[in-house]
């Protein structure tokens, strides 16, 4: 699997085989995640197990939010910005965050309660 690398641009590029939903699986807030976040959030070093809680922590003030686009983008090898909308351009929330050696760029959306990559939606 990927492993850090600085060429990275978009890491959902990494994971595009990842269509649909397979298998889910429950983190400690409640919420599910599908076999996508679990090879995104695995296949760095380091992981970036630590997007999903910090995502999952805003969670009790977004719960009236049907559908959550979750941007990470890397500023420089120690700062990242976090960005929430609601999919139609309202920005929700915005964190600027202080990690190492954030590989690049990704998007994770929820909806129904279940953290998943915008290539594994199925279009109703």
């Amino acid at each position: 699997m990927a492993r850090r690398n600085r060429d990275i641009c978009n890491l959902n590029d990494y994971f595009k085989e990842f269509v649909g939903i397979e298998n889910l699986y429950k983190t400690t807030f409640g919420f599910n995640y599908t076999d996508g976040i679990k090879a995104l959030c695995s296949s760095f070093e380091p992981d970036l197990w630590w997007l999903v809680k910090v995502i999952t922590s805003y969670q009790p003030q977004l719960f009236k939010e049907e559908f959550q686009q979750w941007k990470l983008y890397t500023v420089d090898g120690h700062l990242s910005i976090l960005i929430c909308d609601n999919g139609n351009g309202e920005e929700l929330i915005r964190k600027e965050i202080n990690v190492a050696d954030v590989a690049g760029n990704c998007t994770i959306w929820i909806e129904a309660n279940i953290i998943f990559l915008p290539s594994e939606h199925l279009k109703k």
